[in-house]
């Protein structure tokens, strides 16, 4: 398997209290998510190419109003995926804000891929904040291990010796979020950051894992451009029109257990974007 080079954000906090949330529902009838050939399969048991947003969590209620999926779904009918930006401390995954959003977005069969913006600013979590993120992955991955289109995803962009860190950081704790996560019988889909500051992984530390994709990002406010499904970049008369878009793009291994996530997805405002 391929070494990759990957980055994150984050914030120091005091050790969280986890509270118990409403149970959560799935779409009826709905199976998992799985890696085969480098791709992920949907519950369909077709490839699935992430269509959606990245938004910030405290932007949940204006956009994720009530059950009709509120103004996300009427601007970007076409969502099959969207990754929040948890960045509002380790407790508030128990607001009724976010429990509701979550289940009414999955209810529709759409993915929502938890991400965590809680981390060390330009770092990844270690020691004392390793063990709160860790337990903030547990509670949450207990919480919706019946709704397989509940995602997760590691430390928001991370980097180790680029920050000053040890070596080795980075692998460390994506391996106690994803262990810590199938520990609770979670097999949802988790997302590994790949980082661009500096440093490397170490590839015998992932070999056992099974359902991840790397977590590629894409900002579109930087290159000015959005990229259609073929790779082609859209003129600025249709690209004004929509929120993000998909590549598909080779895994970077050929284990079956691998894929790389082909949804490039923008986040909605620039302002407080990662």
């Amino acid at each position: 398997m391929k070494t990759v080079l990957l980055v994150t954000t984050a914030l120091t906090m005091a050790a969280p209290v986890f509270a118990q949330c409403v149970t959560p529902t799935a779409p009826s009838g709905s199976g998992g998510f799985s890696v085969s050939g480098g791709q992920i399969i949907g519950p369909n048991g077709q490839p699935f190419k992430a269509r959606g947003i990245d938004i910030l969590e405290s932007t949940l209620g204006a956009a994720v109003g009530d059950a009709s999926g509120g103004a996300l779904l009427q601007d970007f009918p076409n969502t099959n995926m969207v990754r929040i930006a948890m960045e509002s401390g380790y407790q508030s995954y128990t607001d009724a804000t976010f429990v509701n959003a979550v289940n009414w977005l999955t209810a529709k069969g759409i993915v929502v891929e938890i991400g965590n913006y809680d981390a060390p600013t330009q770092s990844v979590s270690t020691g004392s904040q390793l063990t709160d993120e860790v337990n903030w992955y547990t509670a949450l991955a207990t919480i919706y291990k019946g709704n397989p289109y509940v995602w997760f995803s590691t430390d928001n962009e991370p980097t180790d010796t680029y920050s000053g860190l040890p070596a080795g950081s980075v692998t460390a704790e994506q391996v106690a979020v994803y262990n810590a996560i199938r520990a609770t019988g979670s097999n949802s889909m988790v997302g590994l950051e790949p980082i661009g500051g500096g440093g490397s992984l170490n590839p015998s530390a992932y070999t056992d894992m099974t359902d991840v994709h790397w977590d590629q990002h894409y900002y579109n406010w930087e290159t000015g451009q959005w990229i259609a499904e073929d790779g082609t970049i859209l003129p600025s008369s249709i690209a004004s029109r929509i929120p993000s878009s998909v590549v598909p793009v080779t895994p970077l291994s050929s284990d079956l257990r691998w894929a790389w996530l082909p949804g490039l997805r923008g986040c909605r405002g620039g302002s407080g974007c990662r």
